[in-house]
């Protein structure tokens, strides 16, 4: 998109969609190394900075989840919409499946570790009568 006239950069397209990208928010690096934004990448020096670096990789997640359609449309990578909407819709759809799926096995192994913890409980119990006993 150019900056000065706000037209798109992607020939025949009418409109950026401002929607939320999934593929940019679980994918970032591969993403912009994908539509060619280099500089970008420098905001991951930030993450060798302590205590700096939990809080950046957070918001520069939810930025790149929030800019990530925008900045695709200004690369130079894409020479039609069909391009671009077809990597786009592919990059989400693995970004969405990915996300939930990540959800699924955390949810899966706290109620493992949970319910590993609620067994295990009577077999650290002694077994000799006696032992241990005031």
């Amino acid at each position: 998109m150019d900056q000065i006239t706000n037209t798109p950069s992607i020939p025949g397209e009418t409109s950026l969609k401002s929607a939320w990208s999934w593929g940019a928010f679980m994918f970032d690096i591969p993403f912009l190394i994908a539509i060619k934004k280099y500089v970008w990448l420098l905001f991951y020096l930030l993450a060798f900075v302590p205590i700096v670096n939990a809080i950046f990789l957070i918001i520069f997640k939810i930025v790149m989840g929030m800019k990530g359609a925008a900045l695709a449309a200004q690369s130079p990578q894409f020479t039609n919409q069909d391009e671009y909407n077809g990597f786009m819709r592919a990059l989400d759809h693995a970004g969405k499946i990915t996300f939930f799926g990540l959800i699924v096995v955390f949810v899966l192994i706290i109620g493992l570790v949970l319910f590993g913890f609620k067994t295990f409980i009577p077999y650290l119990q002694p077994k000799v009568p006696g032992f241990m006993t005031q």
